[in-house]
Order: structure tokens, then sequence, then C-alpha cells
């Protein structure tokens, strides 16, 4: 193993390693599970408030802490110098998302003042500030990452220009002030310059591993939740019933991203790429709904229904999550309108679960999971049945464009 050098200067990584395999590094592993307290505090903030507020709080938390993972995965990808003095700057930007997971509870709660919003706001300036440092090193000895710096360091910039002085605002002209400043950063800045940063290139069969690593993060959340629900209210046949239900969710969800969801929108055009980047917003938003859900429908799985928010969170979840994976496989294909037959399936489940949420108060808990088990996990079964056997060849062997049935790939996205 090559020894860890104290000063490794940063250089363009896709370049000089095209054409080899590359995988996440333990330091990039670290890094994703100091999220797990952020992801947590998340899913807790939604169980106990699934109102329309929460869930708006909820989104409105999540899109910063989603936002400064993208930020510093894309640096790692380009410009990873795995030395002491990355491991230093990442460790202090991991310490800023550690802060912003503990803020959460505080923040947009009016409950605290400006105090719990200050001390988020805090944290988010201080992870995006760290990110600039990164790349203003990089800069030093990549000309190409001058570009980047002028880019990051003016969206951190206008950042810091309205996250502080929203401080100032009442609510909830603080948080209209914020959600501005996360469009300008997330939606605004990437349109405007989407033209420099398709000129830095990126280690494509990377990014999937690394987007499919926080997905994992997200799932292990429903995981522990059902753990967490049986512990809280016990062994009773309805809520074990409802809490292996959570449980076979999380395996189909698990199954259809890793096995159908196309990666190959990656080696596009760099707008449509970005399907496959945001797309995986409303992914992991998604998720981190089901598992509030999940916890909620354990605990009350003796009642006769569910409440319409928990019901939201569950049901509205998933669909949230098909939706997002049926946009990032249509992104794939060139003749996208007659394609649209091929995601009838996934529609139909869509709708589905989007009834449950909306009209499924007459139905117990355990069969309303019951109705989501069958439906997903039928889905599972029929991409399995229809996935060509030529599909299951040895790693090493050349494929060509992979092969999809119904809209959904089957190349897996880890293999990207």
């Amino acid at each position: 193993m090559q020894g860890l050098g104290l000063l490794r200067p940063p250089r363009l990584r896709p370049l000089e390693e095209e054409g080899r395999e590359r995988h996440a590094t333990w330091f990039e592993l670290f890094f994703d599970l100091v999220f797990v307290v952020a992801v947590a505090q998340l899913a807790h903030e939604l169980e106990a408030d699934t109102s329309a507020r929460g869930f708006l709080r909820f989104a409105l938390l999540f899109a910063p802490v989603w936002w400064a993972w993208v930020l510093y995965t894309f640096y790692a990808d380009r410009f990873d110098s795995d030395d002491v003095a990355y491991r230093l700057l990442g460790m202090v930007g991991m310490l800023a998302i550690v802060a912003m997971g503990v803020a959460i509870p505080g923040a947009m709660t009016g409950e605290r003042g400006a105090a719990g919003d200050a001390a988020f706001a805090l944290a988010y300036l201080g992870a995006r500030g760290v990110s600039v440092l990164l790349y203003l090193r990089a800069s030093r000895y990549v000309p190409i990452a001058r570009r980047l710096v002028r880019i990051h360091g003016t969206s951190f910039a206008v950042a810091a220009a309205l996250w502080l002085p929203a401080l100032l605002l009442p609510t909830p002209g603080r948080y209209v002030l914020w959600s501005l400043a996360l469009a300008i950063e997330i939606l605004v800045t990437p349109l405007v310059v989407w033209r420099t940063l398709g000129q830095v290139p990126l280690s494509l069969p990377h990014l999937p591993e690394r987007f499919g690593l926080f997905t994992i993060i997200v799932l292990g959340e429903s995981v522990v939740a059902v753990a967490g629900g049986l512990g809280d209210v016990g062994w009773g046949l309805r809520s074990a019933a409802v809490a292996v239900g959570a449980f076979a969710l999380a395996c189909c969800v698990w199954w259809l991203n890793f096995d159908f969801v196309d990666a190959s929108v990656l080696r596009r055009h760099f707008l449509i790429r970005q399907v496959y980047v945001y797309g995986h917003f409303p992914i992991v938003v998604g998720l981190t709904a089901v598992g509030a859900g999940s916890l909620l429908a354990i605990e009350h799985a003796t009642d006769d229904h569910l409440t319409a928010g928990a019901r939201w969170a569950l049901c509205g979840g998933l669909a949230l999550y098909l939706v997002a994976i049926a946009g990032i496989n249509l992104a794939a294909f060139d003749d996208r309108l007659r394609q649209l037959p091929r995601f009838g399936p996934i529609a139909t489940i869509i709708a589905i679960a989007l009834s449950l949420a909306a009209f499924g108060e007459p139905l117990p808990p355990v069969l309303l999971v019951g109705v989501l088990v069958l439906a997903f996990g039928g889905m599972v079964g029929r991409k399995i049945v229809r996935v060509p056997r030529s599909s299951v060849a040895a790693p090493d062997s050349d494929r060509a464009e992979p092969r999809r049935t119904d809209g959904i790939s089957t190349e897996g996205s880890v293999a990207g």
C-alpha cells in the first residue's frame, strides 16, 4: 500500500485514470457515514410532524444537507489527493456537517427564535466554506480548477450574503430568503455556468458508486426505523407484520435501485447528465420519508387506520422515489416519447401508492402496507423474469449499451 503523503498536490484524476477502474476510498466512506447524523435527524423531525408544514420544513432542511454532500463528492471525484492536508480539511468539513445534523431539531421551528436557525446556517456555511478552500488548493496545481474556484467562490459569497442577513428577518421571511439562496446555489448557478462545468472531466464510473452509497445510508435509516419501532411497541402480531412488510419494502427498493436504475445517462450531454444527479435528491428525500412513515405505521399498527401525514410519508415517499428513478431511466433514451409506453408498469405502481396516500384512510396499517409490498414485490419479480439471460454476464465481458425492459435498465447503477 502506498504511504500517505503529508502534502500530495491535487491532480485532475479523471484524465490520469482514464479507462481504469476506480472505487470509493476509505475516507469517502467515512465521509458518507457522517451524514447519518443529519439523515437520522431529518427522519425523526418528519416523524414528529407530518403536517404540510412539517413536510415543507423537511424538504427545505434536506436540500442544503444533500447539496453539501454533492459538492464534496464532485470535488473528490475530480481532485481527491488523499494526503494529510486533504484529509484534515475534509474532517473540518465533516465536523461542520455533524453540526448541521445537531442543529436540525432547532432549525426552522420558530421556537428558539433566531438562535436555532443561526446554528444551522453557520454550520452549513462552514461546510460550504471548506469546500471552497479545497477548490482553492486544487487551483494552485490544476489550471482548469481555477474556473471552478470562481464558480464556487461566487456561489458561496451569494449564499453567505443571503443566509446571514436572513437571520435578521422575522419568520417566515427568513425562510423565504433561505429558499431563494438554495435555488440560486443548487439550480440557477449550475445552469448559468453549465458550459464551464461540462469542460471539467469527471470519473463517470466512480459517480454511480458514490450516489449509490449515499442511497444505502438512507435505506439503512429505514431499516433502523423498523428495528426501533419494534423495540418501542413490542412484538405484537400486527406490529410484527407491519415491520416485516416495511423491511420487505426496503428490500424491494434496494433491488430496484441497484439492479435497474440506468447510470448510462452519465455518459450523455452535460445537461442530460444532470437528470441523474438531481434525480437523486427526490430519491433520498422519498426514501427518508419512507423510513419515517414505516416507523409511524409500526407504532400505529393496532389502530384502525393511519393518519394522512403517515400515509403520505410512507406511500408518497415511495411514489416520489419511483418518479425519480423513472425520470433517470427515461433520460437515457434518445426517443423518449416513443419509450413512454415502456413505463406503464411503473406508472401503475406510482398511481397505486398515491391512491393509498390520498384515499387509504379506511385501510388498517397491516392491509395498507401489505398492498404496497404486493405492488413493489410484483414489480421486482416482473423485472427479474424479464431480464435477458445474456445480461447475466461475467463482469469482464465486453457489453454494448445496456438492454432495457419496460424503461428499466438491466445494467446495475454501481457498474456505471
